[in-house]
């Protein structure tokens, strides 16, 4: 089911937006003494990044034309669009109109404007052949920048007008259809071309398909049982109460649903075991936005054993006294990365640092780098951060220094400010992470989830957990990333939001608890 239509006239695109740009590459230590802000081995397996803001070499009459527009929303339609007005999620024939646009004079252009929910967000362009061909680029730099963006002051995505549309086209020979789901603009082309691709354009996150059917693996299968909740209404891109987000996943799990993703503008629950009745079963829509599903996929928790794949070149110096997230650990069999240093003010005298939990079931002492040094850190803490994966190593080693940083990009070395919470992630956000096997990552937030877990509390069946979902393999990181388990997620002002976990075999998502659980037991950032 589409459910995109045209852009609100109320959101403002951001022209020439800032970026923090980080190198994927450490710069290998000249010296035995070196400073653990520098990695002492590169780690891989990593591909270089294209880093850089596209400008198409021909500038084109559109160009000129949102170049030359004063403080004008250069995503207002130069066409009239119908509107459909709509509360509900009932199956309706799409009413279009088809426009006739004097900019364009060679260029058949429609705009099909189909009924939604509760809004009238996005609109899906379709556009064949591209107004100004360009020939095929030979690589494409990893965020494309564009006089305007798809994503306001306040972290809300629109779809494009035909101009912005045409804009993309350009760029993008083969591609004939742009449309915006949340969190992904998806660029569907009749072949997708075979060269490093751009991971964002225009602010947001991007994918490419080459079939209009299947827009990303967010997509899901459209549920099609009662309206849930049709009394409430959640405003778009703000995340629900997690109050509430936990009865709806309680309600839901009589029909198989293991967890419930917020996508700003829709629902996606996640199913374990789904059969011909799942459809029915799972309301179609939740406080009036649609709802989808996606079956529950084997997931992988990556952490990496003793013996690893040779082609593999992994940083396991040894940094030894001082230490900070993004540095190899292990429990003696499973190695896994190093996270944040906390203290709680309660026991100022105690110093702990993150690790993630099942990384320790051989044996609750951390070493660093590896058994074969040996150095031992602590030991895993007896304290229960909600069943998130998050664990303590409560350290008792009195040389030992943890710093709250992460190692080093161009601009120096990396500094974690704060704990953020769930409400603090927004949907297409560029996170970052560091660990051992692949070294400094980008990626995206990509949804937004609240997770049943079983719990082991007498009495006690399931615990809920707040995850965002990241998507960081278009970043040139091969997946599986094993190891990385505990690597603190951040963004580029260096709060942590997450803590990696694991990723779906056959996806791209990867599922990270946030922090929430740390800051509800009290704990705070602290180096000692």
């Amino acid at each position: 089911m589409s459910w995109t239509v045209a852009s609100s006239p109320s959101f403002k695109g951001e022209v020439g937006s800032t970026m923090l740009t980080l190198s994927p590459r450490r710069i290998p230590s000249t010296s035995l003494l070196a400073s653990p802000s520098r990695r002492q081995k590169t780690p891989s397996p990593q591909k270089p990044l294209l880093i850089g803001v596209f400008s198409p070499s021909k500038v084109s009459p559109l160009q000129s034309k949102l170049k030359a527009a004063d403080g004008a929303h250069r995503g207002k339609p130069s066409a009239h669009v119908h509107h459909v007005q709509s509360g509900t999620a009932e199956n309706s024939g799409p009413e279009q109109a088809c426009p006739s646009l004097s900019i364009f004079s060679d260029a058949p252009i429609s705009l099909c404007s189909v009924n939604s929910v509760s809004n009238h967000l996005f609109q899906k362009v379709d556009i064949w052949p591209s107004t100004v061909p360009l020939p095929l680029a030979t690589s494409y730099p990893r965020d494309i920048e564009l006089p305007f963006s798809l994503m306001d002051s306040r972290h809300r995505m629109r779809g494009p007008n035909a101009e912005e549309a045409t804009m993309i086209m350009e760029i993008f020979p083969t591609a004939h259809t742009i449309q915006v789901s949340p969190p992904f603009l998806t660029v569907v082309c009749t072949s997708i071309p075979k060269i490093p691709l751009p991971t964002s354009i225009a602010g947001i996150p991007c994918v490419f398909t080459d079939n209009e059917n299947v827009m990303s693996d967010l997509q899901g299968i459209d549920c099609r049982g009662p309206h849930m909740l049709s009394d409430r209404e959640y405003p778009l891109f703000e995340l629900p109460p997690f109050a509430d987000r936990v009865e709806i996943l309680r309600e839901l799990m009589s029909a198989g649903a293991t967890e419930i993703g917020w996508l700003g503008t829709r629902w996606v629950i996640m199913v374990e075991n789904p059969d011909e009745e799942t459809q029915t079963k799972l309301p179609r829509t939740i406080a009036n936005l649609v709802v989808s599903y996606i079956p529950e996929e084997k997931h992988h928790k990556h952490s990496l054993r003793r013996k690893s794949p040779e082609k593999y070149l992994l940083d396991n110096s040894d940094y030894y006294p001082y230490l900070h997230g993004g540095m190899m650990i292990s429990d003696g069999t499973i190695f896994s990365t190093s996270g944040i240093p906390v203290r709680h003010p309660d026991d100022p005298d105690a110093s702990y640092f993150t690790v993630s939990k099942h990384a320790f079931v051989h044996s609750s002492t951390v070493v660093h780098p590896s058994p074969a040094v040996g150095h031992v850190l602590g030991k895993i803490a007896n304290i229960v951060v909600g069943g998130t994966d998050i664990a303590l190593c409560r350290v008792e080693d009195d040389s030992l220094r943890y710093a709250t940083e992460s190692f080093a990009g161009p601009r120096g070395t990396i500094k974690f400010t704060g704990l953020a919470r769930s409400q603090e992630s927004y949907l297409g956000q560029r996170l970052y992470f560091d660990s051992p096997f692949t070294g400094l990552a980008e990626g995206y937030c990509t949804g937004q989830g609240c997770r049943r877990i079983p719990s082991d509390v007498p009495g006690e069946a399931w615990r809920f957990v707040e995850v965002i979902w990241t998507d960081i393999q278009r970043d040139g990181i091969i997946d599986p990333m094993n190891g990385c388990c505990g690597s603190p997620i951040w963004d580029a002002e260096g709060k942590v939001h997450a803590f990696f976990h694991y990723f779906n075999d056959s996806s791209t998502r990867s599922f990270c608890p946030t922090p929430d659980a740390l800051i509800d037991l009290g704990y705070e950032l602290s180096a000692f």
